[in-house]
């Protein structure tokens, strides 16, 4: 009975909270920049671009962009390479015998293309060459070696003398090296999707026998902040705030379409318990579409599943032992989303009175910043005295906001 006599006295506390942000009237946004949360998803959606010919290589490429990045999935990145069968690998050329070697030590014949390619671009047969009338080997003319790349290094070679005599075999045209160890030996796989603290990250190693890299420099490479994001990479939640509230609306729906990611939802948590603050926000949003006060807190609660708090009561009160356990604790977190939402709508509030140009956009991302910081305390604390306490304390931090009215 002293829980829901406790119970009873929070709730006395939140209707005044609730008051207060439903002075704000009707709105919507994300938590530090007024945006609609996504639809709840299942999948990330990808566009593909058609596949490519198919290379000399045997490998068909195609370039595929995440279109919708679901925040609570991790749909893999679609394959931009497979296997094919190039139609040909080499143009055709059909040449005449070679001539008798001349007096002036050349021999010729003539060479025509019998099937052009379109995969590759081989050059000409030679159609003159030196000769030697007692040659006993043929002749070939080699470049330098290239780079090493992965473990090998390779160098082009052409016959300039084929002696009608013998049978030479050519030059070998690749060969083993030690590859050096540097960033540009690294071998990286594809970058993942966006994550959460605004950064994508993909796994790179270093070719057997090279030495490690310094781990600063290893991270820069596997490690990169989202492309296109503007504020979901920045390191701390007021600045993250800050910039948020300074993007236009286009420029806020795209940060959203590349990462939703509500601060609230970045508290230490299992993967899980990410997703599932995420959904929750994301079901919530058709509430805060609504413009009618009683409406958007009648959804909230529906949203929440939370009963009027005498039924709540009366429900806990005929179970016994763990069970009632389980339904006061489960209770209590229905109220603490319910909390949540209301203090996320003195953010809404905030921001309409940013738009109005009635404050200035430091005290919002000031107050925001305090309000975020109280929900993650609310999250933590254990006792319905601390949450009567952080909720006091965001009135009292309202308060102090409207005397910075302009």
């Amino acid at each position: 009975m002293r829980f829901f006599t406790s119970i009873f006295f929070l709730f006395a506390s939140l209707v005044g909270l609730a008051q207060i942000a439903q002075s704000a009237g009707s709105g919507g946004g994300g938590g530090g920049g007024s945006v609609t949360p996504p639809p709840v998803c299942d999948a990330d959606t990808w566009s593909c671009t058609a596949w490519s010919d198919c290379g000399l290589d045997g490998v068909e490429h195609r370039s595929c962009e995440l279109t919708f990045n679901c925040p609570t999935a991790q749909t893999p990145r679609p394959t931009e390479r497979q296997a094919c069968t190039p139609s040909c690998n080499s143009d055709a050329w059909e040449c005449t015998a070679w001539s008798d070697c001349a007096t002036d030590g050349r021999q010729f014949r003539s060479c025509v293309l019998h099937t052009d390619c379109p995969l590759t671009q081989d050059p000409m047969p030679f159609e003159e060459q030196p000769c030697q009338a007692n040659c006993t080997a043929d002749q070939w003319a080699c470049a330098d070696f290239g780079a090493c790349q992965n473990g090998v290094r390779q160098r082009t070679c052409r016959q300039t003398l084929d002696c009608p005599a013998a049978v030479t075999p050519a030059p070998a045209t690749s060969e083993a090296c030690a590859e050096g160890c540097t960033a540009t030996s690294l071998r990286c796989g594809d970058w993942n999707q966006c994550q959460f603290d605004g950064y994508q990250r993909r796994s790179c190693e270093l070719p057997a026998g090279c030495a490690l890299l310094p781990a600063d420099t290893l991270q820069a490479l596997s490690q990169r902040p989202c492309p296109g994001l503007r504020c979901g990479q920045l390191s701390t939640l007021d600045e993250r705030i800050s910039c948020r509230l300074a993007l236009t609306t286009e420029e806020a729906a795209e940060e959203f379409s590349i990462l939703y990611f509500p601060e609230y939802c970045r508290v230490t948590k299992t993967i899980e318990e990410r997703q599932a603050c995420i959904v929750l926000y994301q079901q919530l949003g058709a509430c805060w579409q609504q413009t009618d006060d009683a409406n958007r807190a009648t959804c909230a609660r529906q949203v929440i599943g939370l009963r009027p708090l005498e039924q709540e009561q009366q429900i806990c009160q005929q179970l016994a032992g763990d069970e009632r356990i389980v339904c006061v604790r489960t209770l209590k977190d229905k109220i603490e989303q319910l909390i949540i939402f209301h203090l996320y709508e003195l953010e809404v509030k905030a921001e309409t009175l940013l738009a109005q140009n009635r404050v200035r956009l430091s005290d919002v991302a000031a107050l925001e910043t305090f309000v975020e910081i109280r929900k993650q305390q609310l999250d933590a604390a254990e006792t319905l005295s601390a949450w009567r306490l952080l909720i006091w304390q965001v009135r009292q931090e309202w308060e102090s906001f409207t005397l910075k009215l302009l």
